[in-house]
């Protein structure tokens, strides 16, 4: 929403002095914890004093974030090309299965979250001013922001999903089929993300952008503050912020924790039951592939909570006391960058799991580029060919 032009100081005096909604450290913070800075400078950073910071100083600050900045490049250009490979190669015939599905959706959420992630570094490179630019603000409000939100949220949603259909197939093989997970995929995970961006649609209420007029360098820009419906109804607001902290992040990874335990558990279980038991080729054949997607599924399931944990511990940190913005906004900086480049790391994870321990998968990730050399050898080859055609032509 784009407001009449205003003053600096008369947005601040509009809705009770609302403050103009800018974080610290904004870059990479995909979070709904929009925390309004009290003053802000031309960098769009706080103005506040070195003394203040008892833990990281500003000198450190800024070395630890241009090492962050370098790594969250290069976690970006390593993990989304890996991520694509997981949905090309569980799109393949023989890889297809209600397991299948759900990593589909779980790394094509993965690729869309790595996509928001590089866009808006790009647009922070690019962008000339961009904490008073309206469109750097509106794609950050809307993809960041939110969808980024949804997309990270609602993986860890289909991930229990996941580690819950692998549990099953594990503790009851023969009621595979029967298992609601397993017989509708693709409607448990499309409500996985329906309730998801759903729940989290206030955040597309809460924040508005105004434009402004600076007297100092006597232009117009453009700063994000909260709207009038988000202060008449703050406490609802916030009631869905916290319940969608508490039930899509933290629930959701320590219910992937005990999933993953049981899982580890009826493994053993089943391992100890069939030991002595005869079985046919087929059976024996298709019993060890069951156990290897599931070895490979709880192993990438480790991994991806593992690297999530920091990311919600932070933001729960961020919650619980507010000097982790206010007097430790160093540290508040530097662990959101150290947080997210995790997050990034976990999303790559999926591929060297499934690559290591996973026979099928590896086997249909060479078929798959074997196809894909061959295909661009014959491009190649064909272009070749059409070019001497052209040559000879015009001789």
């Amino acid at each position: 929403m784009l407001c009449a032009p205003l003053t600096y100081g008369e947005a601040l005096e509009t809705n009770d002095k609302l403050s103009i909604a800018i974080l610290s450290g904004i870059a990479g913070n995909f979070s709904e914890n929009q925390s309004p800075a009290q003053d802000v400078n031309k960098s769009g950073r706080p103005d506040v004093s070195e003394e203040i910071f008892h833990l990281i100083s500003n000198s450190q600050r800024e070395l630890a974030e241009r090492i962050q900045t370098i790594l969250t490049y290069l976690l970006l250009a390593v993990s989304l090309p890996l991520t694509i490979c997981n949905v090309v190669v569980f799109l393949q015939k023989n890889m297809r299965s209600a397991t299948g599905t759900y990593v589909i959706s779980l790394s094509s959420a993965q690729v869309f979250y790595l996509l928001i992630g590089s866009v808006f570094f790009v647009l922070e490179a690019v962008v000339e001013d961009r904490f008073n630019n309206f469109w750097y603000w509106a794609f950050y409000l809307y993809f960041p922001a939110y969808l980024g939100v949804v997309a990270r949220r609602g993986s860890y949603l289909v991930m229990c999903l996941v580690s819950a259909d692998r549990l099953n197939a594990v503790a009851r093989p023969l009621h595979v089929q029967t298992f609601w997970l397993s017989k509708y995929p693709v409607r448990s995970m499309a409500v996985a993300f329906l309730v998801t961006a759903l729940w989290h649609s206030y955040l597309l209420t809460r924040t508005k952008i105004v434009k402004l007029w600076d007297e100092k360098r006597e232009i117009h820009v453009y700063k994000p503050i909260r709207t009038d419906l988000y202060l008449r109804n703050k406490e609802l607001n916030d009631g869905f912020s916290l319940g969608a902290k508490i039930v899509l992040s933290y629930i959701t990874l320590a219910m992937q924790i005990v999933l993953n335990v049981l899982t580890i558990w009826a493994l053993r279980r089943h391992s100890m039951a069939t030991k002595h038991v005869q079985t046919s080729a087929n059976e024996n054949k298709q019993r060890q592939k069951e156990r290897a997607l599931t070895v490979t599924i709880l192993a990438s399931t480790i991994c991806y909570v593992t690297l999530s944990l920091p990311y919600a511990v932070h933001y729960l940190v961020y919650s619980l006391s507010p000097e982790y913005l206010g007097r430790y906004s160093n540290l508040y900086q530097v662990m959101t960058s150290l947080t997210y480049n995790l997050t990034l790391f976990g999303c790559g994870i999926d591929f060297v799991c499934f690559l290591t321990l996973s026979t099928s998968y590896r086997k249909t990730f060479l078929e798959v580029f074997s196809r894909f050399r061959e295909w661009t050898k014959i491009k190649r080859e064909t272009e070749q060919e059409t070019w001497a055609d052209n040559v000879s032509r015009d001789s």
